[in-house]
């Protein structure tokens, strides 16, 4: 399977991009509030795309489903799953013939504790708690959270994870995948969402 991790660079002028979009895409991308959300569905969906065209998908849906696991993707390869994650100006795309997910964070600081108290049981606040690195530990049981969420728990017993820190500039970034063991994730890092080639092989 692929992890494309991606960076956006926010200095780019956005509004000569986003003819690129769909309707239905442009429409939700006029929706978002905050400046960051529209920037990451912009250059996510347009990474997509790009995706998508490498592989010779035509008549495909064009946005995910909001809430949601992503459709297969049905192509002369065989069938494909994807998972989707934003965090700050960076998103990851995954791509697998099995269902999986990823998540990833920018490590900032927070109050570990009282955040971890919201979606994880006595035993991971104590780790947490315990842990030289509350700031690894913490974005490790977070991620891990969202992806238990995005899967569901049908396939838990034959799946299991594979994280990486990725150190940038300012914060790292926690990745994390939930996938088949037997997978085994390739991380192909994208500075240029646009422009960087794919290397699809699996």
């Amino acid at each position: 399977m692929l992890i494309w991790f991606c960076e956006i660079a926010l200095e780019n002028n956005n509004e000569s991009l986003i003819h690129q979009l769909s309707m239905r895409q442009l429409t939700r991308y006029r929706r978002f509030c905050r400046p960051i959300r529209a920037i990451q569905y912009l250059y996510s969906r347009l990474f997509y795309k790009r995706v998508l065209a490498a592989l010779k998908v035509d008549g495909h849906l064009d946005d995910f489903p909001i809430g949601q696991p992503h459709p297969p993707i049905d192509t002369e390869y065989g069938r494909f799953y994807t998972s989707l994650t934003h965090s700050g100006r960076y998103f990851a795309l995954s791509f697998s013939h099995f269902p999986h997910a990823v998540d990833a964070e920018v490590m900032v600081q927070r109050d570990f504790l009282q955040l971890a108290d919201w979606f994880g049981n006595e035993q991971t606040i104590t780790t947490i708690k315990e842990s030289s690195d509350r700031t690894l530990e913490f974005y490790r049981f977070w991620c891990r959270h969202e992806c238990q969420i995005k899967v569901g728990n049908s396939h838990l017993n034959d799946y299991g994870f594979t994280e990486e820190v990725i150190n940038k500039d300012s914060l790292p970034v926690m990745l994390s995948c939930l996938h088949r063991k037997a997978d085994n994730p390739t991380i192909r890092h994208i500075r240029d969402v646009l422009r960087d080639p794919l290397e699809l092989r699996l």
